[in-house]
């Protein structure tokens, strides 16, 4: 099952976003046809921020620093799985959302 969040939830561009994860309130997005370096966008309450992959760094926006400590340690986890989603989305592939909780698998939609 994907989620997805238009800009009534948050500021997509009116696109909508499909959700590759979402642990402790935390929602993990990636954006089809986003701009280049590989980034996650991620939302949490009214906080939302930008994030690279590689460095997990934040791009734009502002976490509060427990939200930042455990996107980060989520996304140590699954960076090659982030790697590979970026690469099938910029591709214009779906990816899929996990259904356990803070995984997120990589499938191949056509």
């Amino acid at each position: 099952m994907v989620g997805f969040i238009t800009a009534s939830g948050h500021n997509t561009r009116g696109l909508q976003v499909p959700r590759i994860s979402h642990f402790f309130g935390i929602s993990i997005y990636m954006f089809h046809n986003d701009h280049p370096t590989p980034h996650i966008h991620v939302y949490y309450g009214e906080y939302g921020a930008t994030m690279n992959i590689q460095p997990l760094e934040v791009m734009e926006g502002k976490l509060s620093a427990r939200t930042l400590r455990l996107v980060r340690e989520w996304a140590v986890l699954h960076r090659d799985e982030l790697i590979r989603n970026w690469n099938r989305a910029r591709k214009r592939r779906n990816v899929i959302e996990d259904r356990t909780a803070g995984a997120i698998q990589c499938h191949i939609i056509f």
